[in-house]
């Protein structure tokens, strides 16, 4: 798993750049500047759900995004970019 900060992804700078066999992509991008954006590369056989009720969003000044996943122990582990 690799959190990404500042990725970026816009029209200029597609999601499609960041496939990679395997992996999946989920992304939270800007909307108006055209920067930022935080993202996750995540394996295929790794589960994991989005957590929006734990990622705050306020564009341009704080932006934070979060994913639950379980460790090899079967135990909630909660992963956040900000």
């Amino acid at each position: 798993m690799i959190g990404i900060c500042e990725s970026f992804i816009s029209e200029q700078c597609p999601a499609s750049l960041f496939n990679f066999p395997g992996y999946t992509l989920i992304s939270k991008n800007r909307s108006a500047k055209g920067r930022g954006g935080l993202a996750f590369i995540i394996k295929d056989d790794v589960k994991f759900k989005v957590r929006e009720d734990l990622s705050l969003w306020i564009e341009g000044k704080i932006e934070t995004f979060a994913i639950e996943t379980m460790t090899s122990n079967n135990d909630p582990l909660l992963i956040s970019s900000v």
